[in-house]
């Protein structure tokens, strides 16, 4: 899937959330919301999963990602019937700065009739986010990971954020808290969190003797990622006994430059607010710089800190494609696209759509936009269809099918 398209697409479902019930059932764990062909909601997860729980006004069901469970007989819902377990809308946390952390209250409770209790897991999937954060400079944990839910008793944890100085900026991503069943991974609820970051990083100077009390120790480093629009990075003063004055060793040339020593920063009033702040902007740049940094009238050189900037993002290992292995028969784009999308694909995905994700399989560009060629694992097409996600209320495709889509595309995907 191309990034314009991404962008595009969490966008809209960004505001398609902005606007549901305080209390989310079955909300999206994946890039790509649709609309199956009967204008039921659809949502694709990265949980393994089976038929989930109801909601009023419409029927709703979720795909998974990963390993799906089989409903048997005509309970549409698994095992868990009519009921619903549904995990609470919390409120969208405020826009977070490189080098923070904060916490997310989950609650998850029972709303339907049916006598549940049992155990739940609970996790963090990030489709949308991983599209901007290619580095992983945003970690999560969950604790506990896993509750107690009755229908008398809602389960409770606390998600923890870490916005590393390594994440990128950015105006509207989001994750979504999964809950699945502890005993056979079924998802039971999952729920959107909006998120932003900021590119801005603060420096709290709070004073004491030499080395000062800092934000960022003495003799420790920081190293930031380039930012589109800059990086800011203020210094702040929360000493409520001196001003203070920002020595840099760069001088006048940047990153940093030394702060003018006639314009101290002003002494904190309550030993919180900055009681004065010294700005810098740091523009993008393709050469990393660093400056080191300390305080000008009270402490050396040997008391510095280290600020890296314009730093290369951490490259994750792609997940292997598929052992290579003989060649399936029908592995070419006519064979494929006769046998498998214009059967099980094209009831859905006849055009693109913001409904079924932008997903078309028209024509040979419309297939290929979605494959990256010579790489079934990167491959949209390949994971969706691999991983069980798709086709959406049809049979999985068979090994040999999968086989076929993936030997195509590690073939360079070519229109044959």
């Amino acid at each position: 899937m191309k990034d314009q398209k991404n962008k595009q697409l969490i966008k809209s479902l960004v505001k398609q959330w902005s606007v549901r019930a305080a209390v989310g059932t079955l909300f999206v764990a994946s890039a790509v919301g649709y609309q199956n062909c009967s204008g039921n909601m659809q949502t694709e997860g990265t949980a393994s999963t089976s038929a989930l729980s109801s909601t009023s006004g419409g029927s709703s069901t979720t795909t998974g990602s990963g390993s799906t469970s089989t409903n048997s007989g005509s309970n549409p819902y698994g095992k868990f019937g009519s009921q619903a377990l549904q995990i609470v809308q919390p409120a969208a946390p405020a826009a977070a700065n490189l080098g923070t952390s904060f916490t997310v209250p989950v609650t998850i409770q029972s709303t339907g009739t049916v006598a549940y209790s049992g155990m739940v897991n609970l996790s963090v999937a990030i489709p949308e986010l991983g599209l901007v954060d290619t580095g992983r400079g945003i970690t999560f944990s969950i604790s506990p990971a896993s509750v107690f839910v009755s229908n008398s008793t809602p389960g409770t944890a606390t998600v923890t954020v870490n916005v590393t100085t390594m994440a990128p900026s950015f105006n509207a991503s989001m994750f979504h808290i999964v809950a699945t069943d502890s005993v056979d991974s079924t998802l039971v609820a999952t729920v959107p969190v909006p998120l932003t970051v900021k590119a801005v990083y603060n420096v709290n100077v709070t004073g004491k003797a030499a080395p000062e009390a800092w934000s960022m120790p003495v003799g420790g480093s920081v190293s930031f990622i380039p930012h589109t629009g800059g990086l800011v990075v203020n210094f702040n003063n929360t000493d409520m006994a001196n001003t203070h004055i920002v020595h840099s060793t760069n001088g006048g040339s940047g990153p940093i430059m030394h702060q003018p020593t006639g314009s101290p920063m002003p002494v904190s009033k309550d030993g919180v607010s900055a009681g004065g702040t010294y700005t810098q902007t740091v523009a993008a740049s393709t050469t990393m710089s660093n400056a080191q940094v300390w305080e000008h009238n009270l402490e050396t050189a040997t008391q510095a800190r280290t600020m890296i900037f314009n730093a290369p993002a951490p490259n994750p290992s792609p997940t292997p494609s598929p052992t290579p292995g003989p060649t399936p028969v029908g592995a070419t784009f006519s064979n494929i696209n006769t046998t498998i999308l214009q059967v099980s694909c094209v009831g859905c995905h006849a055009s693109a759509t913001a409904s079924n994700g932008e997903y078309s399989v028209a024509n040979y560009a419309s297939v290929v936009a979605d494959v990256k060629p010579s790489n079934a694992s990167l491959s949209v097409l390949y994971n969706e269809v691999a991983g069980g996600a798709m086709p959406v209320g049809g049979p999985a495709l068979t090994s040999t099918q999968l086989a076929e889509i993936a030997a195509w595309i590690n073939a360079g995907a070519p229109n044959n």
